[in-house]
């Protein structure tokens, strides 16, 4: 079972330099995660550790093509895959 998330990231990450801020763009970010969302704890923490990230910084329609498409190959191959949505938030 894998889950392929989408992730709509209204935060910007923080830098050494700069703070976590708003962010005023609609941009989504696609991942696998092999191992679900399920886990406890923050999903930047999840990511980090589990994640392996397909594309970010796109648009809705672009990240959910993509989600979609993942979800149908992993299907094709005998995985299950569900797809989720997620805020980093």
């Amino acid at each position: 079972m894998i889950t392929v998330l989408t992730l709509f990231e209204a935060y910007t990450k923080p830098t050494r330099f700069k703070k976590a801020s708003v962010n005023r763009r609609a941009e989504y970010s696609v991942w696998i995660l092999p191992v679900g969302t399920e886990r406890d704890g923050d999903i930047d923490d999840v990511l980090a550790r589990d994640g392996i990230r397909v594309l970010e910084r796109v648009s809705e329609q672009e990240a959910e093509r993509c989600a979609e498409g993942i979800r149908r190959k992993f299907k094709t191959a005998g995985v299950e895959a569900k797809k989720e949505l997620l805020c980093n938030d």
